[in-house]
């Protein structure tokens, strides 16, 4: 299916290491690397000499764009970014290029995170 297919290639490209701009409280973009663990279940995500886990399992919700419901979040997003919500309240946002590579990232991360459950 087309679905399968776009969620291996994402998972293929994340095992490798995929580098993102992150966005940061004050707009500012950095390159973060993404890397997915070969049970897809952790996200490491590098800036710098920096290394953040994410455990996929405490991801709550894959918004996109400014949706972000009622979270007191400072940092500036527009309908190019998508963002992790994880259970701490705690969550990552990065921008994309366009729309549709918004909602690729968007839609395989959802894939993958409810296959945990």
């Amino acid at each position: 299916t087309k679905l399968h297919h776009m969620i291996r290639d994402f998972v293929m490209e994340f095992l490798q290491g995929v580098v993102l701009d992150a966005v940061l409280e004050d707009g500012s973009l950095v390159p973060c690397k993404c890397v997915m663990d070969s049970k897809l279940s952790i996200l490491m995500l590098q800036v710098h000499n920096t290394t953040r886990t994410v455990d996929l399992t405490t991801i709550q919700e894959i918004c996109s764009g400014k949706d972000l419901r009622d979270l007191q979040v400072t940092t500036p997003l527009d309908d190019l970014c998508a963002t992790l919500v994880m259970n701490d309240d705690q969550c990552v946002s990065f921008k994309f290029p366009d729309l549709q590579a918004r909602e690729h990232f968007a839609t395989c991360m959802k894939v993958l995170r409810l296959a945990l459950d």
